[in-house]
């Protein structure tokens, strides 16, 4: 595991990049996973959202995201890579994390993580 330097990162990016600083929790949680609940979101050249997020429902993270964004099912594309060691904790709390991405994407009209 590699440590970079976020200040020096920050300091650099370059015209265009947007830097959103700010606090997200999530109240309790019964399961702790191994990592922590994450999405990266981006537009492609199709018109969809592609979202890869930590979830173990991505059928379900699929419906909901577009549904709450108000557009139609197959514009919305969901990528889950090996996923494991959340013992149950990836279901529903993985939801509010992609949805967040995916109107920040929008909003944007560029990649993003949270």
């Amino acid at each position: 595991m590699t440590k970079g330097d976020v200040a020096a990162a920050f300091s650099s990016a370059g015209e265009g990049d947007i830097v959103v600083e700010g606090t997200f929790s999530i109240g309790g949680q019964q399961q702790f996973p191994m990592e922590k609940n994450t999405c990266h979101a981006a537009p492609d050249e199709q018109g969809r959202i592609v979202l890869h997020p930590s979830t173990q429902m991505p059928d379900h993270v699929r419906f909901f995201v577009a549904a709450n964004l108000g557009i139609p099912i197959d514009k919305v594309q969901i990528i889950v890579r090996r996923l494991g060691g959340s013992f149950g904790a990836k279901t529903e709390k993985s939801f509010w994390t992609a949805m967040a991405s995916a109107v920040c994407s929008r909003k944007v009209d560029r990649a993003v993580v949270m």
